[in-house]
Parts: C-alpha cells; sequence; structure tokens
C-alpha cells in the first residue's frame, strides 16, 4: 500500500504544481499588461479577461502585447499538455498494490528441496490483477553483536539473502532456511535480551517489474525479533481464499491475509529446540571458514583488486569470524557432563 499512497501523492503534486505555475504566468503577464497600457480597468478586471484569454479585447493591440499574450498562450498550452500527459501515464500504469505480512513466520518447509527443514517465511500478496515477473525478494538483517570497550553496542548489518521468483498472480510465501542466517541473529531470537529486541531488525525487500508496460517496483519493510513468530501454518488457500456467490469466483479475503495464528507451547518447544541445534552446529562451521581464510594464498585470488586492498579485506573477515564466535561461546556455555 506504499507504493500507491506515494503514487497517489506524486499526482496531486503534479496538478497543484500546474495550477501554481498558470496563476504564476497569468499574473506576470498581467502585471506586464498593466505596465506597458494605459486604462481605466483594475488589475482584477484585467487579470480575469487574461485568464479567459480575451485580453486583447480591452488592451490597445501592441507589439509588447502581442509578444507577451503569444508567451503566454504558448506556455499555457505545453504546462497543460506536461500536466495531462504525466495523468494519464499514471492511470495506465498503476502501481502494483503488494501486501507485506504483519509477523514474519518461523515454519518447517512442506515442499522444496529441504523439505522438514526450518525456514523463515515470507507471505507476499499482490492485490492488483497485473502480475509480477522477476520478483526478488532480499533479506538483510542488523542484529547486535556485543558491546565494545566504552558500553557501546557493536552491530552487524553485512548480512544478506535474495530469494527470486519467476512470477507472481496473487500471493507467494519466499522460505530463507535458518541454517543460512547469522548464528547473531538466531541467538538474539531466542535469548530476547532488551537491547536485541530493541535494536535488532530485519529488512525485507521486494523489487522486480510489472506487466504495465514493464515497469519496475521497489518496496521494503523493517521487522523487529517480537514480529518474528513460529507457525506452521501452510496452506495459504484455507485461511485466505473465498467464493462470491454472484460470480462463483474464488477471490483472497485479503483482510485475513496478514493474519497468522501462532503455534502452541508444544510446537513452539520442538521448533526451538531445533534452532538451538541449528546453533551448535554454527560455531564449527566459523571455526573451519577462519582457518581457510588464513591457509589462503593471496596472490592466487588477487585478480581484481589490489594486494594490499585484499589483505585488509581477509583480516577484517577473520576478525569479524573470531568475534562472532566468542559471542557464541559466552551466550551458550558448553554443559559439562
Amino acid at each position: 500500500m506504499y507504493v500507491v499512497e506515494e503514487h497517489i501523492k506524486h499526482v496531486a503534486k503534479i496538478i497543484v504544481y500546474y495550477f501554481v505555475a498558470t496563476i504564476l504566468l497569468n499574473f506576470a503577464a498581467t502585471t506586464i499588461y498593466m505596465w506597458t497600457i494605459e486604462t481605466a480597468l483594475g488589475w482584477k478586471i484585467v487579470w480575469l479577461y487574461t485568464i479567459s484569454g480575451q485580453v486583447l479585447q480591452i488592451c490597445p493591440v501592441t507589439k509588447i502585447v502581442l509578444i507577451v499574450e503569444s508567451v503566454r498562450i504558448a506556455l499555457s498550452g505545453i504546462f497543460l499538455a506536461l500536466c495531462t500527459s504525466y495523468i494519464f501515464s499514471a492511470i495506465l500504469c498503476k502501481p502494483p498494490k503488494i501486501v507485506f505480512p504483519d509477523k514474519l513466520v518461523i515454519r518447517y518447509r512442506t515442499t522444496g528441496a529441504k523439505e522438514g527443514n526450518l525456514a523463515l517465511g515470507v507471505l507476499i500478496g499482490s492485490k492488483r490483477a497485473n502480475t509480477l515477473h522477476n520478483v526478488n525478494c532480499r533479506l538483510s538483517c542488523a542484529y547486535v553483536v556485543k558491546k565494545n570497550e566504552t558500553g557501546e553496542l557493536l552491530k552487524n548489518s553485512e548480512f544478506n539473502m535474495i530469494e527470486t521468483i519467476g512470477s507472481i498472480k496473487n500471493y507467494y510465501r519466499f522460505s530463507f532456511h535458518l541454517d543460512e542466517l547469522p548464528v547473531g541473529l538466531l541467538s538474539n531470537y531466542l535469548t530476547k535480551s532488551e537491547e536485541s529486541m530493541q535494536k535488532d531488525v530485519v529488512t525485507i525487500t521486494l523489487f522486480g517489474k510489472t506487466t504495465d508496460l514493464n515497469r519496475e517496483f521497489y518496496i521494503s519493510k523493517d521487522y523487529q525479533l517480537s514480529d518474528i513468530i513460529i507457525s506452521n501454518q501452510t496452506s495459504p488457500e484455507k485461511n485466505f481464499v473465498r467464493k462470491t456467490w454472484i460470480t462463483k469466483k474464488t477471490k483472497i479475503n485479503w483482510r485475513k491475509f496478514v493474519e497468522v495464528l501462532e503455534d502452541g507451547e508444544a510446537m513452539r518447544s520442538l521448533v526451538i529446540n531445533d534452532i538451538e541445534k541449528i546453533i551448535a552446529r554454527k560455531p564449527a562451521s566459523i571455526k573451519n571458514e577462519v582457518a581457510g581464510i588464513k591457509k589462503i594464498k593471496v596472490a592466487n585470488l588477487v585478480k581484481t583488486r589490489p594486494r594490499r586492498q585484499y589483505i585488509s579485506y581477509l583480516e577484517m573477515k577473520v576478525k569479524h569470524l573470531n568475534v562472532e564466535n566468542k559471542y557464541l561461546e559466552n551466550a551458550f556455555p558448553k554443559k559439562k557432563c
């Protein structure tokens, strides 16, 4: 809905600009007429005749009057043409009405290559009849890592994931697997500390093209950790679709589209347990990645970057992985048998 509101505001601005430009143009022409000719008529009457295009009936036909009137008519026609062309293009090329969910859902996948794995689901709806194609859904996040020596919170915002689908007609659920998400974000979701609940942000960005003249669209929405719930609601047709008794066609009930019911305590405990297993598997992979980076020969990898710049990049990467690994060890200490 954000795209549609911005589109309407932009059209309204164009109309306001047109009226303001027309009034200023007629004001300038009337001022020149009153300055160059002698008439007993008042300024308001001359201004009204100027707006109606009948100023030559009350003013003597001089070279200045003809030039000013010609320029005024030409500029008025240009302003009108620009305004009407933009309004017609806005009517013909309506922006998509994209519906974002109120909550992001952690659920077990029921289809696909990773069936049964935990994923973060983003259910996107398109209220217009025009089809969205080449749609990309990007997940980016910023999460609290630790506090530095001065007590300030440090955040990591380098993570991005993109899922792509060829087309969306009514709705589609993008799935981002939890085993590919940052460990720090998953850990903050389980611990739910005050800093992470306030500072951690998950941004969902949708961009692609519509069938209307192949126009591009770009829209995003931010979510906090409190907006992520556990729900295995896997059948949108069951909850969001209704049939009209007149046409007998199936339509989506958009009022219920954003409604999601959270699972019970038993299912929540099962999902949380699986998330902890994912986190427990992560430190080993992080250590392997650090060791692998240290063993890489820089000379074989440097092709497009200068050597010194690439070395600093590797050092920053190793430092980041070490910080995250240390954070995990503090957040989830090993239990003694």
